[in-house]
C-alpha cells in the first residue's frame, strides 16, 4: 500500500504539472500537429521524382523486346523516366522485396514471336503501391513508353495489335498519400509528446532539487519512475485524442469498427510507454529542461522518418530491420484500422511492441536499481 501511495502521488504531482506549466502543454498539442500538417500538406502535393530506378528484365532477347528496352529507357515523352538498375530478375525481385525499386518490368518470352505473328502481347509488371499517386506515375509513364514504342514501330501498319502490361502491386489497395501520413502523424504524436513530458518531468525534479526527496524513501526511485511514466501516459493519451480528431476531420480518416478498438489501444499505449521510460531516462541524464527538447526531436523526427510516417518502409531500403521498429508496428496497426492498409498482421506486429517494451522495462529497472544503489 506504500508503494501504490507513493505512486500515486509521484502521478498526481507530474500530472498537475500542466497547471504550473501551460506552456509545456500547448507545445505538447502544437508540436506534433504542426510539424505533421506541414509535411502532410507539402508532401502530399509534392511532385513525383522526374527519374525512376526500375529493375528491366529482358527474357527475350529478340529485336523487338530490344527495341521496347530502348523506349522505355528514353527520355522522351512525358516524365517519369526510368533508370534501369539490373536486368536479372532475381535480383530485380530482391531488390524490389526490400524497397530499393519501386518497378520491375519484364519482357517474357515469346514476345517477339507473338508480335510478328500479329498477336497482342503483355508484358508484367511488379509495383509498389505506396500511395495512389505514386502508382499512379509510375503506370502513367509506362503507359507513355509503350505508346511510344507502339508510335515507333507499330502504328505505320494498320491493323497491328498492342503492347498491354499486367501488373501486381505491393498492397491489395491503393490508399490516399494524405491519409497514410495522417495515421503516421499520430505516431509522431505518441512517441514525441511521451518522451517530451517523461524527459521534462524527470529534468525538473533534478533542476528543482527535488530528485532526493522521491528518491530517498525505500523503493522511492521506483516509484518516482512509474508514477511519471503512468501520468505522462494519461496526457499523451489526451493530447492523441485531439489530434486524432482533427486528422480525421482535415484528411479524412475512417472511424475503425468496435472490435479494432482494443488491439489499437493496446499498441498506442504499449509505444507511449516505450517511449516515456526513454524520455524519463533522458531527463536524469540531462538535469536540467532546456537539454531535453533538442536530443528528442532529433530521436523523434529521425524514429518517425525510418518508421514509414512519410513513406511506408516497403518503399524504403533496409525494409527488413525496419518493419522491426516498434513504431513501425504500431503505425501499421493504425494505418490499417485508420486507412485500410492491407496485409497487415496485427498478432504479429503486437508481439514486436510487446517485445520492446518488455527490453525497455528490463533496461529501465535494472537502470534505475543502480541509480538507487548509488544515491
Amino acid at each position: 500500500m506504500i508503494l501504490l501511495s507513493q505512486i500515486y502521488a509521484e502521478f498526481v504531482k507530474k500530472f498537475t504539472l500542466w497547471r504550473r506549466r501551460p506552456i509545456w502543454a500547448v507545445i505538447g498539442l502544437f508540436a506534433p500537429l504542426g510539424i505533421s500538417t506541414f509535411i502532410i500538406a507539402s508532401f502530399a502535393t509534392m511532385a513525383e521524382l522526374p527519374v525512376w530506378q526500375i529493375g528491366l528484365v529482358d527474357e527475350d532477347n529478340t529485336v523487338q523486346s530490344q527495341a521496347l528496352e530502348e523506349v522505355i529507357l528514353s527520355r522522351e515523352g512525358t516524365i517519369p523516366y526510368y533508370q534501369e538498375v539490373t536486368d536479372n530478375w532475381e535480383e530485380a525481385k530482391s531488390l524490389f522485396d526490400e524497397g530499393k525499386l519501386y518497378m520491375v518490368v519484364k519482357i517474357p518470352q515469346g514476345f517477339g514471336d507473338r508480335l510478328s505473328a500479329d498477336e497482342s502481347v503483355a508484358i508484367d509488371a511488379l509495383i509498389i503501391n505506396a500511395h495512389a499517386d505514386q502508382t499512379k506515375n509510375l503506370r502513367l509513364g509506362l503507359d507513355a513508353r509503350l505508346y511510344l514504342f507502339y508510335v515507333q514501330y507499330m502504328l505505320p501498319e494498320s491493323g497491328r495489335p498492342g503492347v498491354i502490361y499486367s501488373y501486381s502491386l505491393t498492397y491489395p489497395t491503393e490508399i490516399p498519400r494524405a491519409g497514410y501520413m495522417a495515421t503516421g502523424a499520430l505516431v509522431l504524436t505518441i512517441i514525441l509528446t511521451a518522451m517530451m513530458y517523461a524527459g521534462l518531468f524527470a529534468a525538473l525534479e533534478h533542476q528543482e532539487k527535488t530528485a532526493i526527496e522521491v528518491e530517498t524513501p525505500p523503493r522511492g526511485s521506483f516509484a518516482g519512475m512509474v508514477g511519471t511514466v503512468l501520468a505522462v501516459m494519461v496526457e499523451a493519451f489526451i493530447i492523441l485524442a485531439i489530434i486524432a480528431i482533427i486528422n480525421g476531420l482535415l484528411w479524412h480518416l475512417k472511424i475503425p469498427p468496435v472490435s479494432a478498438w482494443p488491439h489499437m489501444l493496446l499498441a498506442v499505449a504499449l509505444l507511449t510507454m516505450i517511449f516515456a521510460i526513454i524520455g524519463y531516462g533522458l531527463g536524469q541524464r540531462a538535469r536540467d529542461v532546456r537539454l531535453v527538447l533538442g536530443p528528442t526531436m532529433i530521436i523523434v523526427l529521425t524514429l518517425w522518418i525510418m518508421s514509414g510516417g512519410v513513406n511506408p518502409v516497403e518503399a524504403m531500403a533496409g525494409t527488413e530491420f525496419l518493419s522491426i521498429l516498434p513504431t513501425t508496428a504500431t503505425l501499421r496497426i493504425l494505418a490499417r484500422e485508420l486507412v485500410g492498409l492491407g496485409n497487415i498482421s496485427v498478432g504479429e506486429n503486437l508481439l514486436i511492441i510487446g517485445a520492446w517494451s518488455l527490453a525497455v522495462v528490463f533496461v529501465a529497472l535494472i537502470l534505475k536499481v543502480g541509480i538507487k544503489n548509488r544515491v
